[in-house]
């Protein structure tokens, strides 16, 4: 899995991906699980739950033509959730949330990716919006939640692609929970 996701980063041919591909590697991004308690809570569920992600993408961009570049699919798909490198630890009991982990989730994706290439503006859309309503101010609060309910609509209306990651990420999570 981790020669497939670096073959398709490298394929993007995006300035700055080795360094990305790099950060990864030099990371807990192919060890690390997706959660402590739910989807991908394993060694290596981080690394499976993106690969997963991509393909419900791949998928669902070919069926319903959202027109969403090959470059920007593998980019967001599989990069979605590097906000949660170095976000879980472990113990005997299994594992736990990192306290010292910076707080956010789609924005420190975004940050953490444009610290090594640069995102266009769908590519961005994509991945700060992909957890959909689970990261409004309205279901999280106001100290966690990273954007209003109204802001995402407006998003989904104007940018239909960016739904479709949303259920992407959520059909890979549903399909990984019920294994």
């Amino acid at each position: 899995m981790q020669a497939f996701i670096e073959q398709e980063l490298r394929k993007t041919e995006r300035g700055g991906i080795d360094k990305l591909i790099n950060y990864l590697k030099q990371s807990d991004f192919h060890t690390a699980p997706a959660s402590t308690k739910f989807h991908g809570n394993f060694e290596n569920g981080l690394a499976k739950h993106s690969y997963s992600v991509y393909e419900e993408f791949y998928r669902l961009n070919n069926e319903l033509d959202l027109d969403v570049p090959q470059q920007s699919l593998v980019l967001t798909s599989i990069l979605h959730d590097v906000c949660k490198i170095g976000a879980y630890k472990k113990n005997t009991k299994g594992y736990y949330w990192n306290k010292e982990q910076p707080k956010g989730h789609g924005k420190l994706s975004v940050s953490r990716i444009k610290e090594f290439i640069e995102l266009t503006e769908l590519e961005e859309a994509l991945i700060l919006y992909h957890m959909g309503p689970w990261n409004t101010v309205q279901f999280m609060g106001t100290d966690k939640g990273e954007y209003t309910l109204l802001e995402l609509t407006t998003v989904w209306n104007r940018l239909k692609a960016v739904r479709f990651l949303y259920f992407a990420d959520e059909m890979a999570t549903i399909t990984e929970e019920v294994r």
